[in-house]
């Protein structure tokens, strides 16, 4: 399986699991449903944690609160489609250079906390619901502005 996270200064705030590889159109179906719009009424509503549904939409036009998306440089963050969904919303995308591990949250920290929960706390039910188990319960606030700093992303509230 594979997953895609909007992870903030609050920990992880929503996400979208699938049973297989993200292709652009699966990529963009979650990037609307759990970055962009996350409508509490979407599919994926269920995936919304509390603070999240209360947060709707997540990104807002630049310069303002959540207005840069921070992503890798994978090949799928550059379609078209995601340029325009983007730009029509106004909000900021940057890409971290390749293999620059030490600037993302998700993989200086917050996934490592992730693994760790999933390895001592054990939750019951299948990949799925051990996967929204951990990602519910992983980070916390705390945590995840820890996980920005050690990036250089500076002194967070």
């Amino acid at each position: 399986f594979n997953f895609i996270i909007n992870f903030d200064i609050a920990g992880f705030v929503s996400w979208s699991i699938i049973d297989g590889t993200f292709d652009e159109d699966a990529f963009m179906n979650a990037v609307l449903t759990i970055v962009v719009v996350a409508a509490p009424d979407t599919r994926n509503a269920r995936l919304l944690t509390p603070a999240a549904r209360a947060q709707v939409p997540f990104m807002t036009p630049f310069p303002g609160k959540r207005s840069v998306l921070v992503l890798d440089n994978a090949s799928i963050h550059h379609s078209v489609r995601f340029a325009s969904a983007t730009a029509a919303r106004g909000f900021m995308v940057l890409y971290t250079p390749a293999y620059c591990f030490n600037l993302t949250p998700l993989d200086n920290g917050a996934f490592g906390l992730l693994k760790q929960y999933m390895q001592h706390k054990q939750p019951p039910g299948d990949m799925f619901d051990i996967m929204e188990a951990a990602l519910r319960n992983a980070v916390s606030s705390r945590a995840a502005r820890r996980c920005f700093r050690q990036c250089g992303y500076g002194p967070l509230m």
